[in-house]
């Protein structure tokens, strides 16, 4: 997920400069660590992955309100932690975040030519910073959150759901009616949206609605 809504990269990861220190070529220049986005002082920054606020000091170049968000064990990315720097403000230790959190705002502090965010990836590592730990943030700002599965007891429409050694069962508004096979063909032919499962899925499913509640409206559609 972008860290600045609305904002693009303005120096990516790997670009050379004299002004970066790491594994300088045999002109002097190093890699850019990280990738910046310039924004004006003060916009908003949000988390671009789940995890806990952890504050980092890994030197005055990045400024006195350097933190990661680390991703607890399951987590996406939960092997490492994404750096933070140049901030204004920072959240308190151990925060937890989710995607799209404000979680600080874009500052020049430390060494900077003026406002940005500077955000690196360290994909192997928790509590660590040198030079040959890092990858491409592109991979964060890539990665999207799974859209929450819908509630089928706020679901209003009538919709069928299948599973292997379940059968079909027709759902809507929180009622639930396990189907015959001849109530199935005749629903699916009147075009109700049927959606494949596994049996824990449907026994779940089945489980937060209220059971043979339905039957009604379900001999009503496919009249």
């Amino acid at each position: 997920m972008n860290p600045l809504a609305g904002y693009t990269i303005t120096t990516p990861f790997g670009a050379r400069g004299r002004h970066w220190g790491c594994l300088p070529d045999l002109a002097g220049r190093g890699i850019h660590t990280g990738a910046d986005w310039a924004a004006p002082e003060g916009t908003p920054i949000v988390a671009p992955i789940a995890g806990r606020i952890r504050h980092r000091s890994y030197g005055p170049a990045f400024g006195p309100y350097q933190f990661v968000i680390s991703p607890d064990k399951g987590q996406p990315f939960a092997p490492g932690e994404v750096f933070f720097a140049h901030t204004l403000d920072r959240l308190p230790e151990g925060t937890v975040v989710q995607p799209g959190q404000r979680i600080a705002a874009v500052g020049a502090l430390g060494n900077t030519t003026g406002p940005h965010l500077h955000m690196e990836y360290l994909p192997g590592t928790k509590g660590r910073w040198s030079c040959g730990l890092h990858a491409d943030p592109q991979a964060i700002v890539d990665w999207q959150p799974a859209a929450p599965a819908p509630d089928p007891r706020e679901d209003d429409a009538m919709r069928i759901i299948e599973a292997p050694g379940r059968g079909a069962a027709a759902y809507q508004g929180g009622y639930f009616h396990v189907l015959t096979p001849e109530e199935r063909d005749v629903a699916i032919a009147l075009g109700i949206p049927l959606g494949k499962t596994n049996a824990r899925g449907f026994d779940v499913m089945r489980a937060v609605c209220l059971q043979g509640s339905m039957t009604d409206r379900v001999e009503d559609a496919i009249k």
